[in-house]
């Protein structure tokens, strides 16, 4: 009877030990209410007002707009008026939109849908309650396959920090069928842009997990759908670099930017890690998996000293 007692109590423990194993350390689960607008619709963006100035690239920002394709846009849309899908193969749309000044924050930009075939393409939310901002792309679906889901979110604070989360991107899914490359990071969108190629112009893109580095504005990741070094401008594949969706490699990471006066220090941390990133820091405090570990060794302890009591009164 003790050993299914403790056969029990072990299952138990496990059973919420498993699920919550992968979540990027700078995550925030207080995702704050759904934008309405955008959280049903396919290609629209919708305005949001922030309660303090964000400072980027040396201009400081009290507003945005938030696109259902994974990117934000400080300041309101550039000179093409909208968030495209298609970052990776017009590049120019995202290093070259201001209008005069409309950085670009991609934590996951491609082709995505909040409407879809059926209700459950998830939604986006954004938390104005305190410092830092907090908007998240929640379970979005991939326009192309609804089975795709993405969830990533932007941390934005007082100081000019940008925190990027990827929290489960087509988790088991082929990321080809997106049916569109990637791009991941920021850039002032601020180029010239003559209609020619940026190359060797082009001042990415760079990787974003590396370690701690120092880099300019514009710091992104790039992938070219199926196709590797097929990224391209204007639409058409002028051979800039990336590897193909499924060499995507920043799931479950956190990515942030310091802001420097060249640009960023880009530091990055991996699920259950502990990552200091200036103040955005969180203590190795036990996830609700570890304290499924600690319960059940808890659990095990009180358990076995009873029955060795019981033994020592029964002797």
């Amino acid at each position: 009877m003790r050993s299914l007692l403790i056969i029990a109590l072990f299952l138990f423990s496990i059973s919420f030990y498993l699920p919550a194993q992968a979540q990027p350390p700078l995550w925030s689960n207080d995702l704050g209410p759904a934008l309405e607008m955008v959280s049903n619709c396919d290609d629209c963006e919708e305005t949001i007002n922030f309660p303090f100035p964000v400072p980027f690239n040396g201009s400081s920002f009290t507003m945005a707009a938030v696109g259902s394709n994974g990117c934000i846009q400080l300041g309101g849309l550039g000179t093409t008026g909208y968030i495209d899908y298609e970052y990776w193969e017009y590049m120019e749309e995202f290093l070259a939109d201001s209008n005069p000044d409309n950085p670009i924050i991609c934590p996951f930009e491609s082709d995505l849908d909040t409407e879809g075939d059926d209700d459950g393409c998830g939604s986006i939310h954004y938390n104005n309650s305190g410092n830092p901002l907090i908007i998240t792309w929640n379970n979005v679906c991939a326009h192309n396959d609804d089975f795709i889901e993405i969830s990533s979110q932007i941390l934005l604070y007082q100081d000019g920090r940008i925190v990027i989360n990827l929290n489960g991107i087509g988790v088991g899914q082929d990321l080809v069928n997106l049916d569109e490359g990637i791009i991941v990071g920021v850039t002032p969108s601020n180029l010239e842009w003559d209609g020619e190629p940026f190359v060797p112009g082009d001042p990415g893109p760079v990787n974003l997990n590396q370690g701690v580095f120092d880099f300019g504005p514009t710091a992104y990741e790039r992938w070219c759908d199926n196709i590797a070094n097929s990224c391209g401008t204007n639409g058409s594949d002028t051979g800039l670099p990336g590897p193909v969706n499924n060499a995507f490699d920043l799931d479950f990471w956190s990515i942030c930017y310091s802001p420097t006066v060249e640009g960023f220090s880009i530091s990055s941390g991996f699920e259950g890690e502990s990552f200091n990133c200036g103040e955005a820091f969180l203590a190795n405090v036990p996830t609700l998996s570890e304290w499924g570990l600690i319960a059940m060794a808890a659990i095990l302890g009180v358990v076995g000293f009873i029955v060795v009591r019981r033994r020592k009164a029964t002797a």
